[in-house]
C-alpha cells in the first residue's frame, strides 16, 4: 500500500513539473490605461496597405527588434526590410514599468529583441519610424505578450 502511495506521488510530481514546464506559456505586460477595442490585425496586412489602417487599434503578431534607432516588428525572424516593417512605439508607462525589471544594466528591450511579441497600438501611417523607412508606427503600445518559443 505504501509503495502505490509513493508511485502516485512520483506521478503528481512529474507531472506537476512538466505541466510547469511549458515553452508555449507567455509572459504579459499591460496598462491601466490599454481600453480601447483592438482588432486582431495580420502585419502583413498592415505593412502592405497602412494608410488604410491608419488611427485604428490593433492587436499584432510579429518579431521584435530593438537596437540603436531600431525599435520595429516583422513578421519573420530574419527579415529586415523596413518597408515590411511596423516602426514601435512603446507607451511611457509601459517602458518605466519593464525598464525597472532589467539585470545587470541590460535593457529590457535589448533582451526582447529577436522574440515573438503581440502587441495593441494605434496606427500611424503619417509616422513611418527612423528616416521614415517603415510602412507605419504602431505607437501607444499599453500590451506586451512575449512568447516563450
Amino acid at each position: 500500500m505504501q509503495k502505490s502511495h509513493m508511485k502516485l506521488g512520483v506521478l503528481l510530481f512529474i507531472t506537476y513539473i512538466f505541466s510547469g514546464c511549458d515553452p508555449g506559456r507567455t509572459t504579459i505586460y499591460s496598462t491601466q490605461n490599454c481600453i480601447e477595442n483592438y482588432q486582431p490585425t495580420n502585419l502583413s496586412s498592415i505593412t502592405s496597405s497602412a494608410q488604410k489602417f491608419d488611427s485604428s487599434y490593433v492587436e499584432v503578431t510579429g518579431f521584435y527588434y530593438s537596437g540603436f534607432e531600431i525599435s520595429s516588428l516583422s513578421n519573420s525572424k530574419n527579415s529586415h526590410y523596413e518597408s515590411s516593417m511596423l516602426w514601435v512605439d512603446f507607451n511611457f508607462p509601459l517602458v518605466d514599468s519593464l525598464e525597472k525589471s532589467k539585470i545587470n544594466n541590460e535593457s529590457f528591450f535589448e533582451k526582447l529583441s529577436g522574440k515573438k511579441i503581440k502587441i495593441r497600438g494605434k496606427i500611424d501611417f503619417k509616422d513611418q519610424g527612423h528616416l521614415s523607412q517603415y510602412a507605419a508606427s504602431i505607437k501607444n503600445v499599453c500590451y506586451l505578450e512575449i512568447y516563450k518559443w
